[in-house]
């Protein structure tokens, strides 16, 4: 393993040129199931942030101010996950 390959392991993160070569070589069902897992996996690690900013703010206290500052962003990430959300039941109904 190179650098570059190590370095995303680490951040677990892939390329999609990686991911087709990865999933090219099994089912359609294994390849969904993949997916569904790793998605299962991000939405945890979105649950695992906002439970650790929930708790630095009831014990730091966080001010006002702070919250004006990032209250455009937050309604950003709540749009893409209510987003998220609707395009996820319509691969559910199909």
């Amino acid at each position: 393993m190179n650098k570059a390959e190590i370095k995303q392991v680490v951040l677990n993160e892939v390329s999609y040129r990686k991911f087709i070569k990865e999933v090219s070589k099994v089912s359609g069902t294994t390849k969904k199931k993949r997916s569904l897992l790793h998605l299962k996996k991000s939405l945890k690690e979105i649950e695992d942030v906002y439970s650790h900013i929930t708790r630095l703010n009831e014990s730091d206290g966080l001010e006002e101010a702070y919250w004006e500052k990032n209250r455009e962003f937050l309604n950003e990430v709540s749009n893409k996950m209510i987003e998220m959300g609707l395009k996820i039941r319509k691969i559910g109904k199909k």
